[in-house]
């Protein structure tokens, strides 16, 4: 922290896009004890955004709300991006011609985090990869941390109290991905759940997309690992200097309680690899996934009236997710 304080102390940051999921108040929290002149800008306006201004209200920073201001950007020593600020915004290009670094808070934690990072990504399975994986590992004994694309958790703040000793499950869109790929790092184990079309109104293409997810794995070292399942093992590169690991449903050979679909047993099959890879013992792990619920909004169950299941699963914003909810239930009729 004495090297960040160092650097960062009457710095001029500028965060583009404070958020309301807990990011941009991350960001404002962190810098502000370093010390650093903040000023925030976000398209949303201040009505939007007045939950995450109430925490932020004790700082002293500079806001811009409703609009972005060429002045803020061409101000800034240093900018941090939101994931969903797009790179071609004219304003941060300019910046970026300019000189200033341009960071994003999940690569930047990356980068100075003490401690190994198991990071996770995927179009779909991720936040339930990801929580299968920490909750096995807080249930062992780790002590670990669950950060990254995580409603309403900070992740940078954790720089404040993390030892070498610990461990961060991170989980990471393409988006995040992207800041991994400028600084040219990669999680020490990285998991990637699957590949199907989305956010086609952020990229021109899918091997766009698919570039962005890639920097989970290609800047891992020799002794990095890379949790892959079958069906994708054919778009990886040859030459990588991490081992990889393939997983299959059929892995998992204990009943999920209180999940349904091969979907999920493809997400525990990737859980149980990284289990093994920490040296957690395999009837501990399983035993422990067997009893996980379904995170919230996630073919979440919420209650049975006159016999009929009724089930929250309002993440379900692609044709995939949805196609993957109807089969989990394909023994029953659905409305």
């Amino acid at each position: 922290m004495n090297v960040l304080k160092n650097q960062f102390k009457n710095k001029k940051v500028l965060i583009v896009g404070l958020g309301l999921q807990g990011g941009g108040v991350g960001l404002v929290t962190f810098f502000s004890r370093l010390g650093a002149d903040i000023r925030v800008t976000d398209l949303k306006t201040e009505k939007q955004l007045e939950v995450s201004l109430q925490k932020i209200s004790h700082f002293n920073v500079s806001l811009t709300l409703g609009r972005h201001e060429r002045e803020d950007f061409l101000w800034a020593d240093m900018i941090f991006k939101g994931p969903s600020v797009p790179w071609y915004l004219s304003y941060l290009k300019e910046a970026i011609a300019k000189g200033t670094p341009v960071e994003m808070e999940a690569s930047f934690f990356a980068s100075y985090c003490p401690c190994p990072i198991i990071g996770i990504t995927g179009t779909r399975g991720k936040s339930t990869t990801s929580s299968m994986i920490y909750t096995v590992m807080k249930k062992s004994g780790f002590s670990v941390f669950l950060a990254g694309n995580v409603p309403h958790v900070s992740t940078i703040v954790l720089l404040d109290t993390l030892t070498p000793k610990e461990y961060v499950v991170l989980e990471l869109s393409s988006w995040q991905l992207s800041g991994f790929h400028r600084k040219k790092i990669s999680p020490h184990i990285a998991v990637i759940t699957n590949f199907y079309p989305d956010h086609l109104n952020y990229y021109k293409n899918l091997e766009e997309y698919w570039y962005d997810k890639t920097a989970l794995y290609q800047y891992q070292k020799k002794g990095d690992v890379l949790v892959i399942s079958y069906a994708l093992c054919h778009k990886i590169e040859k030459n990588l200097l991490s081992s990889i690991i393939q997983t299959d449903a059929k892995d998992f050979k204990n009943k999920l309680i209180y999940m349904r679909g091969q979907h999920n047993y493809e997400n525990a099959s990737q859980a149980l690899a990284v289990s093994r890879l920490l040296g957690i013992e395999e009837s501990k792990t399983c035993e422990i996934i067997s009893r996980i619920h379904p995170l919230e909004y996630r073919m979440e169950k919420i209650a049975t009236i006159l016999g009929i299941d009724i089930y929250n699963d309002s993440t379900s914003t692609t044709p995939i997710a949805c196609q993957k909810a109807i089969e989990s239930v394909h023994d029953k009729k659905i409305t």
